[in-house]
């Protein structure tokens, strides 16, 4: 059984305003990020852009790194995926 802080897992997200977009990064996930037209249709999406990265690792065969980073802007990865990654970091 793997155990693990209550609540969902989340990994930070930084909001910045670039050329009128709204974008998104995750300073734990190189390469991840996202962008909207407004802060919260930025918000919205990075959910599933984060999910989208850490579940592709996976599927690769890569141990995607543990959150570390803290920022005002926390994106919850979804329940099943949060279980896998917590299983395969006990293992790793």
């Amino acid at each position: 059984m793997i155990l693990r802080e209550a609540g969902p897992l989340t990994y930070a997200g930084n909001l910045t305003e670039e050329e009128g977009k709204f974008v998104v990064r995750f300073p734990d996930c190189e390469g991840c990020l996202t962008q909207g037209d407004t802060p919260d249709e930025a918000r919205a999406m990075a959910e599933e852009a984060l999910n989208s990265w850490l579940a592709t690792h996976l599927d690769l065969g890569r141990v995607p790194p543990r959150p570390k980073a803290d920022s005002d802007l926390r994106v919850a990865v979804g329940e099943d995926l949060g279980q896998a990654l917590a299983t395969l970091w006990a293992r790793s």
